[in-house]
């Protein structure tokens, strides 16, 4: 919900952003051409003798000849031919367009002011690199957040000019605001510490400059304003408890544009005067929050008395197996932390990362040091990285994993740092590391190994489980929490308490998951009512967590309200639970947004407290007798529709909203109904009997990937054993040849294109694909791919592939079922899943309706949403009517 600050277990992210797509002249959109080939996001400089200039995301300019480009891209170049921006000459201080010019002495000296502000690099005890943002307070004086160190092994600053200074230590910490004050040896002459004021004078929507590094755009500035000045006290309760902070933090929202790597950076007045440090955001809501000057102002003070430097790590435990680091350690993870800044700065569109993962060079290089000084803690310590650095790698470097992990309990199963390690066996998901964590809670060296190590099994049991959790499963995480409840223990893990997260698990398993009883909900809602969730016999239960700031919860209020209109509260019973003030609530009633009894804050703070919600909107739905059905965090859009009809009976969707092409002006468009066809509508019961007229599309521009071959990182992965030439698959046809289209996932089939055009030239009711995706990991996003409809008089329509609904990790754990937007079509095996009987090898014919089946389409852009490690793949497609 909110990101800035982090916690190991809500996993808030540094300073997150929200990449906003925008058509607009001069905005970075997709453009491609019809081969779907060419495929790149830039943003347009102009169209000039038959060339449309590209500045891509990295500031790099290329030229694409117009006739190359789709027709729409055509038509988006002709009718912006010159956009004005700066060009490539111009000063690496970067203006946004947000907001007017602003004034005063910012505006003449910002690229003066500009020079104060550096880019922090960090590196951790596995090598692992980050960045955030800082600017200069005195002499060797450096202030920032405190996030953007805590997990620092070492850290330097580089300053607009190219040098770079090592960052000694810190020399004033006040974690509760997320401020820091870090000590170098020596400041670039001319540069000049930036002023601020202890007593500000800020004004509700006046204007401000954020000046850092978004995204690792070196010294971007953008401009905004004020919104509002709060306390932590006065912020909703979810964010209060995310967030972390002392209560009397005073916190400067803003609209400026901020986003990863903008953390620890300044905010500045019309004057240049510090105002505020940008310290974290809520993802997607434009909604930007600064530390307010006046806590640095008290921190600096402490510095200038203090001689004493608190070095990195700032939060490691003192008997973590890697403080000190072993002297060949120290070198080996030095080199990896170069390559990392080397990678940094590669042009990534031209080759995989998982090709150059720094695992193929780094974990057998470990391995080696660990096998030259066996059962030393140079071994310990080396067989500790390289397990940190091949658990997040790719799928080829798995069977390196395995070994180091028989390693460690090999030649250090007695050590007592082996509680760290559990924590990182967790995304292992083998069966070596189960039994490995097994081993440790029976006979680990001592209770906070047991401990850590039933904790750690239990996350990943947990985690690998889709769907709900069978009752022995569920058993076995629950005694597992419980022994490591029982034990004690007062380790913690990045700051956070091992007890207190078994605690939080444990109350999860047993009374927020599927298929249990939830816990009490009860409290006053806003028309000062006492509202209890209760069970009522053949009356179903919907609990909403929402806040009327939160823009997802707002998207989900037109389902809600139609649930009503088709059930009635003699069916289905809405609580809403909101992190406002009551008299928010009452407006949000009174307008007709919200109707539903609700509660509101101070009543609700328990309830999300007892419910464990750390994000917006999450959604409880539970049947007649009382039993959680359905979990969702975050939107659920379609997804929960189904889950309602699933539970009460087919529900009333509403009608497919007209997306219209930016560059066209609103129309009506009537069209006669064809005869005799049925509209295919997301509530009705597909019958694969009343498919007519299919024909295949045309991949044969967009396939790049062999059937036969796989990935050529990964060739044991492959798709050989799915059969070609005209094959019908789940009762449709399609046409299958030695190639399919791979689409670009984050991290994971990075070299393949972000989106493919494909022709059609047809009027059709339903777009069926056989497909599937690489990997399970979305990040958190439901929508994995999308398809966009082009018809003939330009207009678009693009249609959602979701997780889960529509398509699914092609290697499925247990027995495959039918996914409610896609049937099962084929299930095999390759090299690479044989050594894995839990899972099998299945393709899936995903279904897409066509709301505007009376047009003919022209082509369809088939696009990557580049959520989490998801690649979407398509073996073949086909289009039909249905009648």
């Amino acid at each position: 919900m909110l990101v800035g600050r982090m916690t190991s277990i809500s996993a808030l992210a540094l300073l997150l952003g929200c990449i906003v797509s925008a058509c607009a002249a001069g905005e970075p959109r997709l453009w491609s051409d019809r081969t779907g080939k060419f495929s790149v996001h830039a943003e347009m400089v102009h169209l000039e003798n038959g060339k449309v200039r590209l500045r891509k995301l990295d500031g790099s300019v290329i030229d694409v000849p117009l006739d190359q480009l789709s027709p729409s891209d055509q038509q988006h170049a002709s009718t912006n031919r010159t956009v004005s921006r700066s060009g490539p000459g111009s000063s690496n201080v970067v203006a946004s367009r947000r907001g007017d010019s602003g004034g005063g002495q910012a505006a003449a000296n910002l690229d003066q002011i500009a020079d104060s502000v550096v880019m922090i690099s960090t590196s951790d005890m596995t090598g692992g690199s980050g960045f955030g943002s800082g600017f200069v307070v005195g002499p060797g004086l450096i202030a920032t957040n405190h996030h953007v160190v805590e997990q620092a092994m070492k850290a330097e600053v580089r300053f607009r000019d190219g040098t770079t200074v090592k960052v000694d230590g810190c020399v004033a910490i006040d974690e509760g605001r997320d401020i820091v004050i870090l000590k170098v040896k020596s400041i670039p002459r001319g540069v000049q510490p930036l002023r601020s004021s202890r007593a500000p004078k800020i004004i509700l929507g006046m204007p401000v400059v954020a000046i850092g590094h978004p995204q690792g755009f070196s010294h971007t500035i953008s401009r905004g304003s004020v919104n509002a000045l709060r306390r932590t006290e006065e912020l909703p309760a979810t964010v209060q408890r995310d967030l972390q902070a002392n209560r009397n933090t005073t916190w400067v929202q803003t609209d400026a544009v901020i986003s990863n790597g903008s953390s620890g950076g300044p905010i500045l007045d019309s004057d240049g005067r510090v105002i505020g440090i940008a310290t974290w955001i809520i993802p997607g809501e434009q909604l930007g929050f600064a530390v307010h000057v006046s806590h640095l102002d008290e921190l600096q003070e402490q510095a200038s008395t203090t001689k004493q430097i608190v070095p990195f790590p700032l939060n490691s435990p003192a008997d973590h197996p890697m403080l000190p680091l072993e002297e060949e350690v120290a070198l080996v993870i030095n080199q990896l932390s170069r390559w990392m800044e080397e990678v940094m700065v590669r042009d990534l569109d031209e080759v995989s990362f998982d090709e150059i993962h720094p695992a193929k060079e780094f974990v057998p290089r470990l391995v080696k040091l660990a096998a030259s000084k066996p059962k030393t803690r140079t071994a310990f310590q080396a067989l500790y990285a390289a397990l940190q650095l091949g658990a997040s790698g790719p799928e080829w470097v798995a069977p390196q994993v395995v070994e180091v992990i028989k390693q460690l309990q090999r030649d250090h199963f007695r050590d007592k740092g082996l509680k760290y390690v559990a924590f990182a066996l967790i995304p292992v998901d083998s069966d070596v590391s189960r039994d490995f964590l097994k081993a440790m809670v029976q006979h680990g060296a001592d209770e906070d190994t047991k401990s850590c190590a039933a904790l750690a099994l239990a996350i990943q049991l947990k985690n690998g489980s889709t769907g709900t959790m069978a009752d022995d499963q569920r058993q076995l995480v629950s005694r597992l929490l419980k022994f490591a409840i029982q034990s004690g223990t007062t380790t913690e893990i990045q700051g956070e308490s091992v007890l207190n997260i078994a605690k939080s698990m444990h109350h999860a398993i047993e009374h927020l998951s599927v298929g249990v009883s939830p816990p009490l909900l009860k409290g006053q809602s806003s028309e000062g009512h006492s509202l209890t969730l209760a069970t009522k016999p053949g009356v179903a239960s919907l609990v909403l967590f929402s806040a009327s700031w939160c823009g997802p919860s707002e998207r989900l209020y037109p389902h809600l309200r139609n649930y009503l209109r088709q059930y009635g509260d003699e069916k289905l019973q809405i609580i809403g639970v909101y992190g406002d003030d009551m008299a928010t609530v009452k407006q949000l009633r009174q307008t007709g947004k919200v109707t539903w009894p609700s509660i509101p804050e101070p009543s609700s703070n328990a309830i999300f407290e007892t419910w464990q919600v750390n994000s917006l909107p999450t959604v409880y739905l539970i049947d007649e007798q009382g039993i959680i059905r359905f979990v969702s965090v975050g939107y659920p859009g379609q997804k929960l529709d189904q889950e309602v009809a699933k539970l009460l009976g087919p529900s009333v969707a509403p009608e497919p909203r007209q997306e219209i092409d930016s560059q066209r002006p609103p129309r009506t468009i009537v069209m006669p109904p064809r005869a005799a066809t049925a509209q295919p509508r997301s509530n009705q019961e597909f019958n694969v009997g009343l498919v007519r007229n299919p024909s295949p599309v045309d991949l044969s521009n967009a396939v790049n990937c062999g059937l036969a071959a796989g990935n050529p990182l990964v060739p044991a992965d492959h798709l050989g054993g799915v059969p070609r030439g005209d094959v019908m698959m789940a009762g449709i046809p399609f046409q299958i040849t030695d190639e399919y289209v791979q689409l670009k996932g984050k991290k994971l089939r990075e070299e393949y294109p972000l989106s493919v055009q494909v022709p059609v030239g047809r009027n059709f009711d339903y777009l069926f694909l056989l497909d599937g995706c690489k990997q399970s990991q979305t990040g958190g996003r439901s929508t994995v791919a999308t398809v966009t409809f082009i018809y003939e008089d330009g207009s678009k329509k693009r249609q959602e592939l979701n997780y889960g609904t529509h398509l699914t990790d092609y290697w499925v754990r247990g027995k495959p079922t039918d996914l409610p937007k896609a049937d099962l079509a084929w299930t095999g095996t390759n090299d690479a899943i044989q050594d894995k009987p839990a899972f099998t090898l299945s393709l899936f014919v995903t279904r897409v309706v066509n709301p505007y089946p009376e047009r003919k389409v022209e082509e369809m852009i088939y696009e990557s949403s580049y959520a989490g490690l998801i690649a979407p793949f398509a073996v073949a497609m086909t289009v039909a009517d249905y009648e």
